[in-house]
């Protein structure tokens, strides 16, 4: 979209978010000056209405009402639009206690009678709502504490990608706002620019109170929000697909998969490191360790990115053995990510298949098989993360991962 096509979208953006649900006119002055509106032209004013649909490339149009995704965002009808979960009877609406003194969302769980390890006790309050042209959107929520909170993981609004326009196939976690335990008062969390997912069609955003961590404390919320802050032209779409990067059908994507001498091509973090006197097939692997001193925990990668070229089905897979060394059970799960931009850049969508590694003895085999490339990626992420089930260290091997085109 050129810098003119770009402000003039953006300024009959700004007339629609006003709450127009008239047409919108272009106004030019006899001095060249231009201004849009949802009234018509002064008489002296050259008038064109603005054609919608040519504009914005045939996406659909923010919401006129306002540019805000979220459906009662400040709660003045009470909880409509809003769907409870877990624990519902934690929330209800008070009508005169909101930030701007309108309504609002209070919470207070109360916590598990005998609470088990590795177990989230939590009550919930959900929306899903319909993404249009966004590709960027400002997250943010107005949050007031009524007790006295020491962890700050007491309370969140999380919010979620999801392909599916109803919030219920498909979804990956993007982002969370999380208050300030200590500040006393109405605070505002904001997220600027938060990357939409490629190819989502809804978002579900989720208000969430710890049972465990909320020690039975009171929390309201208020003007909860998912605002469009960069919008998608139909050009964002249609990146052009370099075939050079495009390798035969079984000729494996990843460099290094073998681990021959080094742990050249891959990115990693945690504990992890390249060794010589293990190997699936060949002398050479990467151990991927974990440790911890109070309870379970997942974290740390190893990855690589690779440009698919035009290959659109691919499988996937690695060699696993599991340290006997370890003091500790834990797993790993083998996946993959896909990317709208060469070398993993831009907005990027789950792969939705996987694979775990298992506690046993000796070398096994993860696979991942049929994996379908969006029509509009034109990378992907291929990682490993790890985790440990509680105190103790959990370590594994793994080699000969492979990422290729199969024939279609």
């Amino acid at each position: 979209m050129g810098h003119g096509k770009a402000f003039t979208f953006l300024a009959v953006v700004s007339c629609l978010s006003a709450g127009a649900d008239a047409d919108v006119y272009k106004c030019t002055d006899d001095n060249g000056g231009l201004k849009f509106q949802d009234s018509e032209c002064a008489a002296d004013e050259e008038a064109e209405i603005i054609d919608l649909e040519q504009l914005t490339g045939g996406l659909s149009v923010i919401s006129k009402r306002s540019a805000n995704r979220v459906n009662n965002a400040h709660f003045d009808k009470g909880l409509e639009f809003w769907k409870p979960g877990r624990n519902p009877q934690a929330f209800r609406w008070i009508g005169d206690d909101g930030h701007e003194k309108g309504g609002a969302l209070a919470v207070q769980s109360m916590p598990p009678d005998n609470p088990e390890k590795r177990v989230i006790y939590e009550a919930v309050m959900s929306q899903c709502v319909k993404l249009d042209m966004g590709r960027r959107y400002r997250f943010a929520a107005s949050f007031r504490p009524m007790g006295q909170y020491k962890s700050r993981h007491a309370n969140r609004v999380n919010l979620s990608w999801y392909q599916s326009e109803d919030c219920s196939t498909k979804g990956q976690f993007a982002n969370y706002l999380e208050p300030e335990p200590a500040k006393s008062g109405w605070q505002r969390i904001v997220h600027e620019h938060r990357l939409r997912s490629l190819n989502s069609r809804a978002a579900l955003i989720t208000i969430v109170q710890s049972r465990t961590d909320g020690n039975g404390q009171m929390a309201v919320w208020d003007d909860i929000e998912l605002t469009p802050t960069e919008i998608e032209s139909a050009t964002d779409r249609k990146q052009a697909v370099d075939r050079r990067l495009t390798l035969p059908a079984g000729q494996n994507y990843i460099r290094n998969g073998d681990f021959r001498s080094d742990m050249n091509s891959w990115r990693y973090s945690g504990d992890t490191e390249w060794i010589a006197y293990e190997g699936g097939y060949a002398p050479g692997a990467a151990r991927l360790a974990i440790s911890s001193d109070n309870g379970g925990f997942g974290a740390y990668n190893l990855s690589q990115c690779v440009n698919i070229g035009a290959s659109k089905e691919f499988q996937a897979g690695a060699r696993i053995k599991v340290d006997p060394e370890s003091t500790q059970e834990g797993g790993g799960i083998f996946r993959l990510s896909w990317y709208e931009e060469e070398d993993c850049r831009g907005r990027s969508q789950a792969g939705f298949k996987e694979d775990r590694v298992e506690n046993i003895d000796g070398w096994q085999d993860l696979s991942i098989d049929r994996i379908e490339a969006p029509p509009n990626a034109r990378s992907a992420n291929i990682y490993m993360t790890r985790g440990v089930n509680d105190s103790g260290q959990f370590a594994f091997f793994i080699d000969d991962i492979f990422f290729r085109a199969v024939a279609e």
